[in-house]
């Protein structure tokens, strides 16, 4: 079924990176258990962990959860790569759209 979630592996070997269109066009999906996506989904959970404490998002709706003893956010088990991409891009999109309206007003304090 269209949209369905489940499990498939497999290892491809390139001799130069794919470009974003290739992948997009062969539907690869890294795993979210490679080292370097690891990486990348962890610097955006913890950046849609504080913007979702910031809109205060209900529990209900927030793809993060506070892990206290370690003072930082943690993606919940459901959330799927793709969606903490497009929230992180809400966010990054939110958070230049914030700058450039301080700088816009500071430039016009400096006039």
């Amino acid at each position: 079924m269209q949209g369905e979630t489940f499990r498939a592996w497999g290892e491809i070997i390139y001799s130069q990176p794919l470009t974003e269109e290739e992948i997009r066009q062969y539907e690869l999906k890294p795993s979210r258990h490679n080292k370097d996506m690891r990486e990348w989904m962890e610097r955006q959970t913890q950046a849609v962990g504080k913007w979702e404490k910031a809109k205060r998002v209900p529990e209900s709706k927030r793809f993060t959860w506070y892990y206290s003893d370690f003072g930082c956010y943690a993606l919940k088990e459901f959330v799927m790569p793709e969606q903490l991409s497009e929230r992180a891009r809400i966010v990054e999109r939110q958070e230049a759209a914030r700058s450039q309206k301080a700088q816009k007003k500071k430039r016009g304090l400096d006039r």
